[in-house]
């Protein structure tokens, strides 16, 4: 048995369970699976603790407590205006950089070399609708400073 498949197998067990007999053989002569095998248990073991618990449960108390202080959509001071218009260009060019600078990264070429050419179709596609859903999201969060620019004067 590999280090890895005890790993595996220590993994695979319940908590209180005993290693069976290969896995307990490969555990009396392997110093390292030895001890991520006592890290695992005592991780089990802190998990389980009556401490832990108590903790959890106070955890809960203040998020909740956050969550009942936090107004209400609709209520007065949880208004917020469109996106300013500077973080959506910055997005953009972002995005168009990505686009533009993907077809010359190593990532993309590994990507064309195990796929082959048929892949620059499909990711076209995907990058199409990625920005055409971005275009969207900018009109139509910002489509009141839209139609004032294609307002006729």
């Amino acid at each position: 048995m590999t280090c890895r498949e005890a790993l595996r197998e220590l993994l695979m067990l319940d908590a209180d369970q005993d290693p069976y007999t290969e896995l307990a053989a490969h555990l009396a002569r392997c110093e390292q699976c030895r001890r991520e095998e006592a890290k695992l248990r005592f991780a089990m073991m802190a998990l389980r603790s009556p401490e832990r618990r108590r903790t959890d449960d106070e955890l809960t108390g203040r998020i909740m407590a956050a969550v009942l202080a936090e107004p209400a959509p609709g209520e007065p001071g949880t208004e917020r205006g469109p996106m300013p218009l500077r973080n959506w260009l910055a997005a953009g060019v972002l995005i168009l950089a990505g686009i533009l600078g993907l077809q010359y990264s190593d990532s993309f070429e590994w990507v064309r070399l195990a796929f082959g050419e048929a892949i620059d179709l499909a990711m076209g596609l995907i990058l199409g609708v990625f920005l055409t859903t971005y275009l969207c999201l900018l009109v139509g969060s910002n489509l009141k400073r839209v139609q004032r620019l294609f307002r006729p004067h």
